[in-house]
């Protein structure tokens, strides 16, 4: 079986799967699959910006060095259409996505405390509690 995907097989959400045959034989039947929830909006590009850095002499270009600045408004304004994009291919996925985190959460033990493990003249250990992001250390 070869996938292939992208504009130049059938559009930008297109998958086109090919079946071959025993042996490795060209393609038996080809076919389309259109990505279920993808909206015909195109995802959000990036611009590139030309950012040059020197590393112990060698000199390196990095188009998208802009991104990592967190309060830039540029920055924030990509990202939140990224994530609008995102969350509309997603948005079909909202109840199956809520089914999987609550079997996790179901099987997970959110009150719990590790194996005490002792370094030195002293014992440390992690908890975590029922609510909480993040064990205790």
């Amino acid at each position: 079986m070869l996938v292939r995907c992208g504009p130049r097989w059938g559009g930008p959400h297109t998958i086109i799967v090919h079946l071959f045959e025993q042996g490795g034989q060209p393609p038996a039947r080809t076919v389309p699959v259109t990505l279920a929830g993808v909206t015909s909006h195109t995802p959000p590009v990036a611009n590139r910006v030309p950012t040059e850095r020197t590393h112990h002499g060698d000199v390196a270009i990095d188009e998208y060095a802009w991104l990592a600045g967190k309060d830039d408004p540029d920055t924030l304004n990509y990202l939140r259409a990224e994530n609008a994009y995102t969350g509309a291919a997603t948005e079909h996925l909202a109840g199956l996505r809520e089914k999987v985190f609550a079997e996790i959460k179901l099987r997970t033990q959110e009150t719990d405390l590790s194996v005490p493990s002792r370094k030195g003249g002293y014992w440390y250990y992690t908890r975590t509690v029922e609510g909480q992001q993040y064990g205790i250390q």
